[in-house]
């Protein structure tokens, strides 16, 4: 009986010269070194399942050629190989399904036993059925460009707050996002943070509504356990503003005002709280490099001294465009306790717009002593002011600005030890404040326009003072 190839013993000395198929690519590999050294088969995609699933009959052909290398040794696939090239070249390209073609394929592939698809039909009818390896590859790269998607989303979800309008991607419905936006939420952070009684005094917001809301935006914002290396990490990216003097920055630890939390400016008139502030509202629109934020200000008055002049002093101290420092600062000014607080909300809505690095309030208790008087209303100023105070909170945390504020002081009149005390005068608001402000600064008068700033109170930064100078282009370092 006549063989169904010819075997040339002079070809096995070159493997190069035998010209393979892409169906088959990595034989010669296998043949000259092994399975686990296969030069011909590359990964060629981010999705390991993907290269497997396109070099799936490679494979399994590598395989057994490997399997028949270990049990009749090196010329049994180069046999096997040489079969396969030679029923290839035989098949005729008028009749690419030939059924005769087929047997003598399949034998070889070891398929002789199982009936395929292409033992029934044509290769025209063939070529309608979807290939299963193909459409698998196509999922599991979608696939994999969803989580990439995915992963991109939660890395923006990192340097920023969430627009409120998200939630509606995960189930709440356009109306109630209207609402919560006419509200004051503007973002997913500010619903997450709220308390659920407070959501549920919103009109047409039930219990189960509530709840619902809450869930989903818990979902969005990480308000779970981290570790501390994560959170260090996270704080070393904070960015810092410069006051304008060397030794303040030095005393604030070396950077200037702290974004992300709440500064306390306190100290009687004319020590510098307002000119500090004039500063900031400056600095803070310089880049890194040069101590700033590369932020706009926000900027609530409430004692009618904003003077836009001294900032255009303070631009041309730092070769800024005065009337660009200008319309990057956004002032509003309070007349009440509860105008001061509803402009917060305003101040919020901004923040969504445009980016803002400080926000200012000049000052934050001198409304409050007005509308509240006498011990009576005690009670009622200091929750109004823990509101206000706690609203600040959120704003610092929720867009990652500076919140500055400054506080007036009130003298002792408690009982005779205070006659006794280094500085009799405190600053108003009590355990409130005290508690609400991350940082706070005492400032004092000192010779001629020299000011003394101490630290007051502060989680890092130890107990010390530093000197600086009132200047016509605003804070800067006191002369000897």
């Amino acid at each position: 009986m006549s063989t169904s190839f010819k075997f040339d013993s002079s070809s096995t000395n070159n493997l190069s010269s035998v010209q393979l198929p892409s169906a088959v690519a990595g034989i010669a590999d296998v043949v000259s070194q092994g399975p686990n050294k296969r030069v011909g088969e590359e990964l060629t995609s981010a999705h390991p399942l993907e290269s497997r699933l396109a070099n799936w009959e490679s494979s399994q052909l590598n395989t057994k050629l490997h399997m028949q290398r270990s049990l009749y040794g090196l010329h049994a696939p180069m046999r096997t190989m040489m079969e396969i090239q030679s029923v290839r070249n035989s098949m005729s390209p008028q009749l690419p399904g030939s059924r005769a073609a087929r047997i003598q394929m399949d034998i070889l592939l070891g398929k002789d036993c199982t009936i395929d698809v292409e033992d029934i039909l044509d290769s025209r009818e063939c070529a309608e059925i979807p290939d299963i390896h193909r459409t698998l590859t196509t999922m599991q790269a979608e696939g994999y460009d969803e989580q990439s998607e995915v992963a991109d989303a939660e890395e923006d979800q990192d340097h920023g707050p969430l627009p409120i309008q998200h939630l509606e991607q995960v189930g709440v419905s356009a109306s109630d996002v209207k609402k919560l936006n006419e509200a004051g939420y503007y973002t997913v952070e500010s619903v997450a943070y709220t308390p659920r009684k407070q959501l549920l005094t919103i009109k047409g917001f039930a219990e189960a509504k509530v709840d619902k809301i809450l869930a989903e935006a818990a979902k969005l914002v990480p308000m779970g356990f981290t570790t501390a290396a994560e959170y260090h990490i996270k704080r070393s990216e904070l960015l810092h503003i410069t006051t304008g003097s060397t030794e303040l920055d030095k005393l604030l630890g070396g950077h200037g005002i702290e974004t992300g939390s709440i500064t306390e400016i306190f100290g009687e008139f004319r020590t510098g709280k307002s000119q500090i502030c004039h500063t900031l509202a400056v600095t803070c629109q310089l880049d890194e490099a040069s101590g700033g934020a590369s932020g706009k200000c926000l900027y609530i008055d409430t004692e009618g001294t904003f003077r836009p002049e001294r900032l255009v002093e303070i631009a041309e101290r730092y070769n800024l465009d005065p009337n660009e420092v200008l319309d990057n600062v956004a002032y509003a000014r309070a007349f009440n306790s509860d105008h001061q607080t509803a402009l917060l909300s305003q101040a919020s809505m901004l923040m969504t717009e445009a980016r803002f690095s400080l926000l200012i309030v000049d000052s934050s208790t001198a409304l409050y002593r007005t509308d509240y008087s006498g011990r009576g209303e005690l009670s009622a100023r200091q929750m109004h002011l823990a509101r206000f105070l706690r609203t600040l909170m959120r704003l610092a945390d929720e867009f990652g600005i500076a919140v500055v504020i400054t506080n007036q002081v009130v003298a002792q009149v408690d009982g005779g030890m205070a006659m006794f005390a280094v500085d009799p005068k405190k600053p108003i608001g009590g355990n409130i404040i005290a508690h609400a402000s991350t940082t706070r600064l005492s400032l004092r008068k000192g010779r001629g326009e020299t000011r003394v700033c101490k630290i007051y109170d502060s989680p890092c930064l130890p107990e010390a003072e530093a000197m600086f100078a009132i200047t016509a282009q605003g804070i800067a370092d006191a002369k000897d």
